[in-house]
């Protein structure tokens, strides 16, 4: 069966070759081009839908075998979420005109995110297909986590409704399914749960010693973050934190994502960073490419992750697997991801003093940060890109034929 599967992946606002850190682009893009690289090594076809604002940039290109991205040109969407939700009738018509043109029918769609979410219902009832959804974050759970920045109510209903009449919703938190499952009262059979991967070709153990060489980074302890730069991951915790450590005057703050030279963002923590003190302390890098990320995971002494929400928590995966134990919050994917004790520290209650309390006790003792960091390595292997696309192939497989063709 899985040789003649056609699966239509949405991913309308970010595309899964956009640079990592900068933007939109995070956790669900790795997840995407990792799942479809994959699930095309399993003989799947999977035609990636995405939107482009560079004339010189649309049509088709090939990832990987069997996986193609399409790139839909539409110059009046901006870059914001906010504003781009207006152009999806439009892309949906472009998506309709392709499928005609190339006389293309699909099995499946999998969706990602709520607007790709919005497209996905839309084609399955025109197809008449199946459609799967990942929300990746849920606009619902964002208002609880982080009250401060409330999703807009035009989200809300949409993930409603996407949640209500998708055939199959995939995630990677337990919290998510149950919370899905109560508010919006769907069955727990609609529900396939699925951890993110790590690539273990691109993040294993470096030596320390040798990754700051390359970095230039001196004998510091290196407390990492890394991320978009968005108020919802949560860095000025950190920042405060690391105020409150008054035993280490060597520590570095690394925060790697956006671009700090235009990120409102990283000017706001800067301000902070000076305003407790620990401004020499802190070091934001733009983003950098995947390979480059493994060098600074071996460098540090901790991963820290102080997002109020965590969906898949991709990082703490890739951290693991480079040896390098983890503070994190307890939410979301994180909650699933870290074992206690064992490969980190989750923190539950969001106080700066318990965060920093944490973060001093894997620095006050390196035996630990070892063996957390040994446990990690053992625990990421499992997480394999292999696995992951394998659980979703077997939602797929399921659900082929639930429709009728028309």
């Amino acid at each position: 069966m899985s040789s003649n599967l056609r699966v239509a992946l949405f991913s309308f606002h970010s595309s899964p070759v956009a640079t990592l850190g900068l933007g939109n682009a995070g956790g669900m893009n790795v997840y995407i081009y990792y799942l479809s690289k994959f699930l095309g090594s399993m003989g799947i076809d999977v035609d990636i839908f995405t939107r482009c604002n560079d004339k010189n940039s649309v049509g088709i290109f090939f990832l990987f075998p069997k996986v193609r991205l399409i790139n839909i040109f539409d110059p009046n969407i901006k870059n914001d979420k906010a504003s781009i939700s207006n152009g999806i009738n439009a892309f949906i018509q472009e998506v309709l005109n392709f499928t005609l043109l190339h006389e293309i029918r699909y099995d499946i769609i999998h969706s990602h995110y709520w607007l790709s979410g919005i497209i996905g219902k839309k084609l399955s009832n025109q197809w008449n297909v199946p459609h799967v959804t990942t929300f990746h974050t849920v606009g619902d759970i964002k208002n609880i986590c982080f009250m401060s920045q409330v999703e807009k109510n035009e989200r809300i209903l949409a993930e409603r409704m996407i949640a209500f009449n998708a055939d199959s919703i995939v995630a990677a938190d337990t919290h998510e399914i149950q919370f899905l499952s109560r508010a919006y009262r769907i069955p727990i059979d609609n529900f396939t749960l699925t951890s993110g991967g790590v690539d273990l070709s691109m993040f294993y153990p470096i030596n320390k010693l040798e990754a700051r060489e390359k970095l230039s980074l001196g004998n510091e302890k290196i407390l990492l973050s890394v991320g978009r730069l968005d108020p919802i991951k949560g860095f000025d915790l950190l920042l405060e934190a690391a105020s409150l450590i008054q035993d280490y005057h060597d520590i570095k703050i690394i925060i790697i994502g956006g671009n700090s030279s235009e990120d409102l963002e990283s000017q706001k923590l800067y301000e902070i960073a000076s305003q407790l003190g620990i401004s020499e302390n802190i070091c934001f890098q733009n983003a950098v490419e995947q390979n480059v990320l493994a060098y600074y995971y071996a460098s540090a002494d901790i991963l820290t992750i102080p997002s109020y929400y965590e969906s898949f928590g991709l990082i703490a995966l890739e951290a693991m697997a480079c040896g390098l134990p983890v503070v994190a919050m307890r939410t979301g994917g994180l909650a699933n991801l870290i074992t206690h004790g064992q490969t980190g520290l989750l923190v539950g209650k969001r106080s700066s003093r318990i965060f920093a309390s944490a973060i001093l006790t894997l620095l006050n003792n390196e035996s630990l940060r070892f063996r957390m960091g040994q446990n990690g390595i053992e625990y990421a292997s499992t997480f394999t890109w292999t696995r992951v696309a394998q659980s979703v192939k077997t939602t797929y497989e399921k659900l082929v034929g639930l429709h009728l063709p028309v």
